[in-house]
């Protein structure tokens, strides 16, 4: 599912990873690696988007501050 609607959000690398354990379970390792892989590529793209959102909001609130 999260690969034919291409979803790239928390529930998208909670899906890839539990296939991960899946594949592991079923002695199937480079099935594994390449869902361990794909859920880590999504984290990060989460966790880089949210640092730019952090970033954009501090920005914002410089602008907002009084000046003294």
């Amino acid at each position: 599912i999260c690969e034919r609607t291409a979803l790239t959000d928390l529930v998208a690398v909670q899906a890839y990873h539990g296939r991960g354990e899946a594949h592991f379970a079923n002695a199937e390792p480079a099935a594994a690696i390449r869902c361990y892989t794909r859920s880590l590529e999504l984290a990060r793209g989460i966790g880089q988007a949210a640092r730019e959102f952090r970033k954009g909001i501090q920005e914002e609130e410089k602008k907002e501050e009084p000046k003294a």
